[in-house]
């Protein structure tokens, strides 16, 4: 791994492990979600990826179960 990808990758890895609740090393939807909860300013991390430029009501339907 390079130096440069070095930083990306433990920043990657602190985020999932604040994601990763139980520590059985998985995000569920559960664990992803009660994780927004707690911590909000992710969600805007995330809303690019949970309200598509269609606002499809999948997409739609998760981020309003964040909030």
């Amino acid at each position: 791994m390079t130096k440069r990808l070095l930083p990306v990758y433990l920043q990657i890895h602190e985020l999932f492990s604040i994601f990763d609740m139980d520590g059985d090393g998985s995000v569920s939807k559960d664990n992803f979600l009660y994780c927004l909860r707690r911590n909000p300013l992710l969600i805007a991390l995330f809303k690019p990826c949970l309200v598509h430029k269609d606002e499809s009501q999948v997409g739609q339907g998760i981020l309003e179960e964040i909030v």
